[in-house]
């Protein structure tokens, strides 16, 4: 079998390297593998490729018109939303972030377990929406396959031990006038204004979170104690900075993936965010704040898939004390990796990846119209066409989407090559780079 798999990306620190852990199974079965830059029905290059199963990273409504399009042009289209855990209500989630015009429409739908399963309404024995797992789990139970032991030494040698602090307070850190214009982008029009009366709403309640989160961080931070702060991959630096950078012992910094910041760390402090799953995968200890919400502010705000992860406080003494008792230890933190509350959302099949799983799903749906037999000349032909150039994006688009930096063929073989090596695998295969952030993974012996 010499299929085409395109794994496309939105979001580099979030999604490429658990991409390439698909993609690293999937070379590993025969498939080629085509990986980066979110191709579209206007992108130039969108003619140019060859039939393939596709594994979207999102299924909103807006996602349409490209869907019908690649289906149109013989592609098997499915979804595998990276933000499957992201939401505070079931009809919220089923409305908006997967709405069953889309589920109707797209081939099949990777999920990641029974909470994004409820979410939809579907269940384990539907044929088309299949429970799989994702890839990052993978990542993270692999502890990232060796790919950020250097960079993990380089952390713990720089900083130390520290309390690391994802944000997950993008709702208030983000300008009115940012916010409306990705509301209007993403959101189908008849639920805009829904969305936008919810965020004036819930405004008061997240900005009292934040200066709540702040007056811990200064605590801890004036107790001695080394704070991390990472930002959302949506996150304004300068917004966050405005409103973190005067915390004593505090650093803001949010260069690369970050699950290397999670290994380096002592402790993961967190108001519901989903690096609180990585952080348990990884084996880190977990803490979550919740400052004194009343009950409907609390549900508005909380997020179901990492609801009762971690050790809860609401007294910051406790929290400081278990700070201390994390960061003041000589030993490495690592801890038992408990899985019971996160199976409510992920699925963790024991004798096996997840990868594995999902590419067990994709040889379940036969060729895409237009099928190619491939050869080394077709091969040679396809990484060799002039595919120059990307449409460039508006300019209020460049404000708003999240960047996806100039990634090297050496970078994206590396770390394919690295997975395959971890996985006791064939690790013969070729890269080549098709245009900026495109790149086709060969499979051996073709």
């Amino acid at each position: 079998m010499s299929y085409f798999l395109y794994l496309p990306v939105e979001i580099k620190v979030r999604e490429l390297h658990s991409r390439l852990v698909l993609g690293a199974e999937a070379l590993s079965r025969g498939w080629n593998v085509i990986v980066g830059t979110r191709l579209n029905e206007k992108h130039r290059l969108f003619e140019d490729l060859p039939p393939s199963i596709i594994v979207a990273k999102s299924g909103m409504a807006t996602e349409m018109r490209k869907i019908c399009a690649f289906q149109q042009r013989g592609h098997i289209y499915g979804v595998m939303d990276e933000e499957g855990f992201v939401t505070n209500a079931n009809s919220r989630y089923s409305q908006i972030r997967y709405p069953e015009s889309i589920r109707d429409q797209v081939d099949f739908s990777l999920l990641w377990g029974p909470c994004q399963t409820e979410a939809l309404g579907t269940s384990d024995t539907d044929k088309k929406h299949f429970i799989t797992g994702n890839p990052r789990l993978d990542l993270w139970r692999n502890c990232g396959y060796g790919l950020y032991d250097d960079q993990v030494r380089s952390l713990r040698a720089k900083y130390g031990k520290f309390l690391l602090v994802p944000s997950s307070f993008m709702a208030c850190l983000t300008p009115d006038e940012i916010a409306e214009r990705r509301i209007k982008r993403y959101i189908p029009d008849n639920y805009i204004e829904t969305i936008l009366t919810k965020r004036r709403e819930n405004a008061p309640h997240m900005k009292f979170v934040v200066e709540s989160y702040k007056k811990v961080l200064s605590k801890i931070g004036r107790s001695g104690y080394s704070i991390i702060f990472r930002p959302h991959p949506a996150d304004l630096l300068p917004v966050v900075k405005d409103h973190f950078s005067d915390i004593p012992n505090l650093v803001i910094s949010g260069v690369g993936p970050i699950t290397p910041w999670v290994l380096a760390s002592s402790a993961i402090l967190h108001f519901n965010c989903t690096t609180a799953i990585e952080a348990t995968l990884l084996g880190r200890p977990v803490a979550q704040y919740q400052p004194e919400l009343d009950h409907n502010s609390f549900e508005i705000l909380s997020n179901l898939g990492v609801q009762g992860i971690g050790s809860q406080f609401e007294d910051i003494q406790k929290l400081i004390a278990w700070v201390s008792a994390h960061l003041s230890s000589d030993t490495d933190n690592r801890i038992s990796r408990e899985f019971g509350e996160i199976e409510k959302y992920a699925f963790l099949p024991s004798d096996r990846s997840c990868s594995e799983v999902i590419m067990n799903k994709l040889e379940t749906l036969g060729k895409p119209e237009g099928y190619i037999e491939l050869s080394r000349p077709n091969i040679t032909m396809i990484a060799k066409r002039s595919l120059r150039g990307l449409i460039a994006r508006a300019k209020d688009e460049k404000i708003v989407a999240p960047k996806f930096p100039e990634t090297s063929k050496s970078e994206v073989k590396f770390t394919v090559h690295k997975i395959l090596e971890r996985s006791n695998r064939p690790t013969d295969f070729q890269c080549r780079k098709i245009c900026s952030n495109l790149f086709h993974l060969i499979p051996p012996k073709q």
